[in-house]
């Protein structure tokens, strides 16, 4: 079994790819990307936690990124605050060559005034 996935790069071109929403389960949480491996070149990549409303139409608005870019393989984290009912995660892909393999872990939830 293979752990995680792997999103291409598109030569010439950022490339966004948005995990499906899921319902956030206290008002804070820190959230962690494991970038496993790549072979990026050029571009390199950009993870960000979006949130919205269940009855809020469109893509959501952004709270926060885990780096403004990524560097190497490593554990990243974010920490976001007053989240909105449905999360999701948007990875994009700098324009450049090859590929990218990462994870999520499962988040850490917490109300607020809690770590």
């Amino acid at each position: 079994m293979i752990i995680g996935q792997t999103l291409n790069a598109i030569d010439g071109e950022d490339a966004y790819y948005f995990t499906p929403w899921f319902p956030r389960v206290a008002d804070n949480a820190i959230f962690t990307f494991q970038r496993i491996e790549d072979t990026l070149t050029g571009g390199g990549a950009v993870v960000e936690v979006f949130h919205k409303n269940a009855e809020d139409a469109g893509t959501g608005s952004s709270v926060t990124e885990f780096s403004s870019q990524l560097g190497s393989t490593d554990l990243y984290e974010a920490a976001c605050t007053g989240l909105k009912e449905m999360v999701r995660f948007r990875i994009m892909v700098k324009d450049g060559t090859g590929w990218i393999h990462f994870r999520f872990l499962p988040p850490t939830w917490y109300p607020t005034g809690k770590v």
